[in-house]
């Protein structure tokens, strides 16, 4: 959970802050003393021994700290559109904040690559030139994002753009801000060392002259150590020299070790100088206050690939070949990191020292769930990764979830409030398929271009995944266009972000191996487990309430039956799940997909319910209403029944789907939403039979 600012703080909410598992007392909670949150730090109140909490006694003089990568950083794609425009990417970039920095380019066109630390005041990381005033581009910071005006650097009509933001908060450990003003004109000055509040030895620095025309100078704690040194430029693409690496500290940073072409080293007598420092594996975020959110590191992609282990699925990752001239490459979710084929997929990527429009034929790096593999690339390589969100427990179903229905030409925008990691797409009227659609294995980001096409599989078939240009286009930060296979069509789209304890999403390759393990960043055990080999495969069905030893078929209205170890027979973990040799879920050199759900508190329920033949209520513990629930039978055949709120769960207007059926829905009185979660009217036999056996999967 989320905090509050201020305002009563309840003991349920300290309870769920501090992962108590029953209700207890306040006396019982704090023992008698004083009690410091995981992951938090400051004074601490005085607490009251009864009666409501306020957060100021909570936190006393302190405040709410943030501790979460999703409160730090954001990649945000966009289109321009050539007047004001309010870009929330759900970062405070105005309080609790020390520096904030967004990196903006242009992805259609040629265009410089910026570095904005405040409003309208603009630095280009490909060239030497002095900061520069660029009136309407970005002319706000706010605290859920900034504001853009009509300067086409940052919001051209029609144009793509893409920003990633970086903030320090009262939560260091990230990334921050240094200055200092030189003192002398040497080439080989003694050790100088400049203080910071990183509050960890940096991975990576770059440093700029704030007075005059220059390169921006660079030391990377992967880059090795000697006792020469050479120019390393992220406005360059030239190869770095080795230097040395131990004088950084926690505390302070050794600038005689950050050299470059044009000074030596960054300290000539008077000139002003920022210094970036990006923190690496330092800890200090998640519930425990021990998780990385940053990794700054090196592989060797000479001769063999291999796999780089983060301890995390990346969602922004910048790479640059050392012992050749390459360029500092981009990677990140927001225009699709994706999956197509493990080492072997083209990414879209953009260089922070050019120019260029945005490609996607850099191939050889893939996101995983714990990290990235790699292909050979002819050398070694340094690399700084930022973790993808998943680790802050949503509290309203609204943050992860979004049912939509349009009937609207190509290219409208329909707004989803966030940035969609599946989406399961169905004309509402027609027999055609549902088109299941990620981020993670290919979406279209840019408003229309054939190298820019989505995958797609579809729960009513067993059929091989696809692709193309008319069935995605344009995902968003916060939304997507009507694509081409859905124009004038009344179409539902059922929009899912991944996150803790509601949803993840896996790709990985089968190894035909028993007892193989998948890890995932679901954070908590998942309770309904769906896996579609990317090949002509059946679904493969896990549910909690069934158990490892059974499995369903979402493409099939069959009963649960023998999984024949599908899933090892093991129950899934909070950080991993289980699978046999069998080809539908671990066939050797074949691709996956698995999609994990889990209960969350107020937000989605698995569950499983016995029919009464009359209408019965389910308590999912929501106090809205769910806006989505599915059904299916355990016991017997039966289909996949789908309802949201959108197209109506309420007497008179109750349409169905049937995600294992291409057919039209179907209105009639079967699923009403209620404010603790759902109530079923129906008597019919796929739903509320007597004494039947019925799955579900509710979001609020």
């Amino acid at each position: 959970m989320t905090l509050p600012t201020s305002g009563p703080l309840s003991l349920n909410d300290i309870q769920t802050e501090f992962g108590g598992a029953n209700p207890i007392g306040i006396n019982e909670y704090y023992a008698g003393g004083s009690l410091v949150p995981a992951g938090t730090s400051g004074t601490y109140g005085a607490v009251p021994s009864s009666g409501a909490i306020s957060i100021q006694n909570f936190y006393g003089t302190a405040s709410v700290v943030y501790k979460y990568v999703e409160d730090m950083f954001a990649s945000y794609a966009y289109t321009g559109t050539g007047a004001t425009q309010t870009i929330t990417n759900g970062i405070d970039v105005i309080n609790q904040y020390y520096y904030s920095n967004i990196f903006f380019k242009q992805r259609t066109a040629t265009s410089d690559s910026y570095l904005v630390g405040a409003p309208d005041y603009f630095l280009s990381t490909n060239t030497t030139s002095s900061g520069a005033t660029i009136t309407n581009a970005v002319t706000a910071f706010t605290t859920s994002g900034f504001t853009l005006g009509s300067s086409t650097v940052t919001n051209g009509s029609g144009s793509s753009y893409i920003s990633s933001t970086f903030v320090q908060t009262t939560t260091p450990k990230f990334q921050t801000v240094c200055q200092w003003t030189g003192n002398s004109n040497s080439q080989f000055p003694p050790d100088r060392y400049i203080n910071h509040d990183l509050g960890s030895a940096p991975g990576f620095i770059f440093v700029r002259n704030n007075f005059n025309s220059a390169d921006w100078y660079v030391w990377h704690q992967g880059a090795g150590s000697s006792t020469s040194a050479s120019a390393f430029q992220l406005n360059s693409n030239v190869a770095p020299v080795y230097i040395g690496q131990l004088a950084m500290t926690s505390t302070q940073i050794n600038i005689a070790l950050i050299y470059n072409s044009s000074e030596y080293p960054p300290n000539l007598i008077g000139n002003s100088y920022n210094a970036y420092l990006f923190a690496s594996n330092a800890g200090g975020f998640g519930p425990a206050g021990t998780d990385n959110i940053i990794t700054c590191g090196r592989f060797n992609a000479t001769t063999t690939a291999g796999s780089v282990s983060l301890g995390y699925e990346p969602q922004w990752l910048m790479v640059k070949r050392t012992n050749a001239a390459s360029d500092w490459q981009i990677f990140d979710s927001a225009r699709g990191f994706q999956v197509v084929s493990p080492r072997a997929t083209g990414q879209n990527t953009y260089a922070l020292n050019g120019t260029a429009a945005e490609v996607n034929t850099f191939t050889g790096i893939t996101p995983s769930s714990t990290g990235f593999d790699y292909a050979v690339l002819g050398g070694p390589y340094l690399y700084v990764a930022v973790r993808k969100g998943k680790m802050k427990k949503p509290t309203a179903g609204t943050q992860v979830f979004s049912p939509i229905t349009a009937n609207n030409a190509t290219g409208t925008v329909n707004t989803a409030g966030f940035a969609v990691d599946l989406q399961i797409a169905k004309p509402r009227a027609s027999t055609d398929f549902f088109y299941w659609m990620d981020r993670l294995r290919t979406i279209a980001t840019l408003t229309a271009s054939p190298s820019d096409s989505a995958r797609v599989i579809y729960s009513n078939n067993t059929n091989v995944e696809g692709s193309g240009t008319t069935i995605a286009r344009a995902f968003t930060g916060n939304g997507f266009q009507t694509a081409g296979n859905f124009s004038s069509i009344s179409t539902v789209y059922w929009n899912f972000k991944q996150a803790a304890s509601f949803f993840d999403e896996v790709c990985y390759t089968g190894d035909g191996v028993d007892g193989r393990t998948v890890n995932h960043n679901l954070t908590v055990a998942p309770e309904l487990l769906i896996v579609k080999a990317r090949t002509s495969a059946n679904w493969m069905v896990y549910t909690a309430p069934t158990g490892a030893s059974r499995r369903m078929s979402l493409n099939l209205a069959d009963a649960d039956i023998a999984s024949g170890g599908r899933w090892f027979s093991t129950t899934p973990t909070s950080t991993q799940f289980f699978l046999g040799a069998n080809a539908d879920v671990n066939g050797a050199a074949t691709n996956f997909v698995a999609y994990l759900f889990a209960s969350c508190s107020g937000v989605s329920k698995v569950g499983s319910f016995t029919g009464t033949g009359a209408t019965q209520t389910i308590n999912c513990g929501f106090s809205g209403g769910a806006r989505f629930v599915m059904i299916k039978r355990i016991d017997s055949v039966g289909d996949w029944y789908v309802w949201d709120s959108v197209r109506g769960m309420v007497a008179g207007t109750n349409p169905s789907l049937l995600l294992n059926v291409a057919a039209a829905e179907v209105n009639a009185n079967s699923v009403y939403t209620v404010s603790t979660g759902f109530q079923v009217v129906s008597t019919a036999a796929g739903i509320n039979a007597s004494g039947g056996n019925y799955l579900y999967l509710a979001i609020s």
